[in-house]
């Protein structure tokens, strides 16, 4: 029998336990993935009083952040020279899901020039994966304003989990052609006790119209077998298809959660 074979939908929510406020058994000093250089530090640097290139807080602190929450950030960058400075970005790191400057979406390696006097904003977007735990993680940037150096953005904060996904993944497994075929997972909120599923976009190479998504509230003793004040399910249903070839996407979530407004499955 000739078979297709379907998606793997990668999540960004782990099987978690709820947490409380005051948690400092919680934390353990965890690796960093980026760090800021010596040249990026405003206080350090013999030619900081000749940059033309000035960051307005190159460190965005988050706070605390959902587990399998998606964020923003705006850091805005202005050239206060006479002469255009080229920026490339350097590295971004892994759970950094998108990079825009000047409002054009670039990736490791790219170059933007800022003109004489003019103001870039520098957007991240980056993905809260994993366990519990300190975060940080970011892009680099490299000018030559006039003298090489490199620009760390930063966003830092500590990874909370309140939210759990089960199972981990929405897994097809392989399809026979023409015939369609469902897969779920639950989404609970141990700390809101009204979770809402706001709007919900499916996003992958010709996904958009292949697989359909509905949402259903929890009953009570769904939610009791999950130690749960409310939840929803979320059920993928992939079309017939007619083309051979795993396929794979993501689906982003709009949610009422005040630590997690869009959550990533």
């Amino acid at each position: 029998m000739t078979v297709l074979v379907a998606a793997v939908f990668g999540v960004g929510i782990g099987a978690v336990i709820g947490y409380v406020e005051a948690r400092p058994w919680a934390w353990r000093p965890g690796p960093v993935e980026i760090e800021a250089s010596p040249e990026s530090v405003e206080q350090e640097g013999h030619d900081h009083a000749h940059r033309t290139l000035v960051v307005d807080e190159p460190v965005y602190r988050f706070n605390a952040m959902e587990i399998g929450a998606i964020d923003r950030h705006e850091f805005k960058l202005t050239n206060k020279g006479d002469d255009a400075v080229p920026v490339r970005v350097a590295t971004i790191t892994c759970q950094c899901t998108g990079l825009l400057l000047d409002g054009k979406a670039v990736e490791q390696d790219d170059e933007v020039t800022i003109s004489p006097g003019a103001e870039v904003v520098a957007q991240l977007e980056w993905e809260a994966k994993g366990e519990p735990r300190p975060f940080r993680h970011g892009a680099t940037l490299t000018v030559k304003d006039p003298h090489p150096r490199r620009i760390d953005l930063l966003v830092e904060g500590d990874l909370v989990a309140s939210t759990m996904l089960q199972p981990q993944q929405i897994l097809f497994g392989s399809v026979p052609v023409r015939e369609s075929k469902s897969a779920e997972v639950t989404v609970t909120s141990r700390t809101n006790d009204a979770m809402e599923i706001i709007s919900h976009e499916v996003e992958g190479p010709n996904l958009e119209d292949a697989v359909q998504v509905n949402v259903y509230p929890l009953n009570p003793q769904e939610l009791d077998a999950q130690d749960a004040l409310s939840g929803v399910r979320i059920v993928a249903t992939l079309a017939p298809q007619k083309s051979l070839g795993p396929i794979g996407g993501r689906i982003r979530l709009k949610t009422n959660l005040e630590n997690a407004a869009e959550l990533s499955i």
